[in-house]
């Protein structure tokens, strides 16, 4: 992810990371993947840390957290079944 690689490479760009961070959040967000989510929102907090924002990585935690607990949602119009799954036995 390119968040990360900005946040944890050897030419660490924080203030870059947050911002490609809340893009793929936002993304996971729309999609309703809750896993994508509470990744972004763990290398938030990291990003967060390196600015010096300590209460908003202790937030952006608690938000990965509540959302490392959530089932995916699940969209009728997104669901594509497997084409072998209707085949006759």
């Amino acid at each position: 992810m390119y968040g990360r690689a900005l946040l944890f490479g050897e030419q660490a760009e924080p203030q870059r990371a947050m911002s490609v961070l809340l893009d793929a959040r936002r993304q996971g967000v729309d999609i309703g993947s809750p896993g994508h989510v509470s990744f972004c929102e763990r290398h938030l907090a990291g990003a967060c840390l390196a600015l010096g924002h300590h209460r908003a990585a202790i937030d952006w935690v608690r938000s990965a957290v509540a959302q490392a607990t959530q089932p995916p949602r699940t969209s009728s119009s997104r669901m594509v079944s497997h084409p072998r799954s209707h085949a006759a036995s």
